[in-house]
């Protein structure tokens, strides 16, 4: 049975809401030092692009309103696939910066969406 828009949203608020705590009072050299919390941040990450693809491919209609779809997706497959590539300045700061942004939007379009 397929799922419902709602537990799209509510897997990219929970996981990227565990992204946020892990890093809470980290600065980026506490990040890029620590190969455990860079582990669970990317975890994290790729369930939320994971989800938002889904969303994408399930749901256009309600991925539409999410920011930045695309590139969420290309991040999600970078790090599936490009680990070796990876630059953990990046992920940093798209945790610290863009996921907010993201999470805030998720938050509203629950009320729609539950």
């Amino acid at each position: 049975m397929p799922r419902e828009a709602g537990k799209w949203l509510e897997d990219i608020l929970v996981e990227g809401s565990d992204a946020l705590e892990f890093l809470e009072g980290k600065s980026l050299e506490n990040y890029v030092a620590d190969k455990g919390l860079r582990a669970m941040v990317e975890r994290k990450l790729f369930v939320v692009g994971e989800a938002v693809t889904q969303l994408r491919n399930q749901f256009p209609e309600v991925a539409k309103d999410l920011p930045d779809t695309r590139e969420i997706v290309g991040f999600r497959n970078l790090l599936a696939h490009g680990y070796f590539a990876l630059d953990h300045r990046r992920v940093f700061d798209i945790a610290v910066s863009s996921l907010p942004v993201l999470l805030g939007k998720v938050r509203v379009m629950l009320e729609a969406h539950p």
